[in-house]
């Protein structure tokens, strides 16, 4: 089977179409890529801002004595980490130590306190950062329901010493309306397609007849 047509009139069109197709591609690419950057780099900063605004109201002499059986601590600090989540929007809240210790967490799903985050163990050059007195901020993760979501980290510090750490879990809503521009990107990148083929017939018709 041969790739290349024999005729004229295919020859034109091949050499008129594929040039559109990956020009088209191209394009597309660029556009979903950028946008995508875009998004991630600026819930990135959100999340930073809010783990640094949070950590900076939180009571650091306490959470330096906090042990993980004394319930009434833990419920005064869970209850500073509901109203962060209310004002912010955000999927999660939690505090840990810098190894990754389970403090107080807000998730459905979260570890006892004293119990290691099985989560944190994924972002230990963040939290090592974080224990040097930065914020920091993870890579993109998809859940297994596909939402995408980023964590930012804040460190807590008591008597210039960093004690635990906090971090704010937010998910890339925005990631489905980029979603539905790479659709639209590529419906009319095949429109485009479509118009050009046409026109490619054409005149490809009208110049190999005679």
């Amino acid at each position: 089977m041969r790739l290349w047509p024999d005729s004229l009139r295919g020859r034109m069109f091949a050499v008129f179409s594929l040039p559109t197709v990956i020009f088209a591609a191209v394009l597309i690419g660029i556009a979903v890529y950028a946008a995508g950057a875009s998004v991630e780099r600026e819930l990135g900063e959100r999340l930073r801002n809010t783990a640094g605004a949070a950590a900076a109201g939180m009571p650091p002499g306490i959470i330096a004595r906090f042990r993980p059986d004394n319930r009434r601590t833990h419920a005064n600090l869970m209850a500073r980490l509901l109203r962060v989540t209310q004002k912010t929007d955000v999927r999660r809240v939690f505090i840990s130590t810098p190894a990754g210790i389970s403090l107080v967490d807000t998730g459905a799903d979260a570890p006892p306190p004293g119990q290691p985050d099985r989560e944190l163990s994924q972002d230990r050059y963040e939290l090592e950062r974080v224990a040097r007195g930065e914020t920091a901020v993870s890579v993109l993760y998809t859940s297994v329901d596909g939402v995408r979501f980023k964590r930012g980290y804040a460190p807590i510090v008591h008597q210039g010493e960093v004690v635990a750490v906090l971090g704010v879990e937010g998910s890339t809503k925005t990631y489905s309306a980029l979603d539905s521009l790479s659709g639209y990107l590529t419906a009319i990148g095949l429109v485009a397609l479509l118009v050009v083929s046409g026109l490619v017939f054409v005149f490809g018709r009208a110049l190999t007849a005679p």
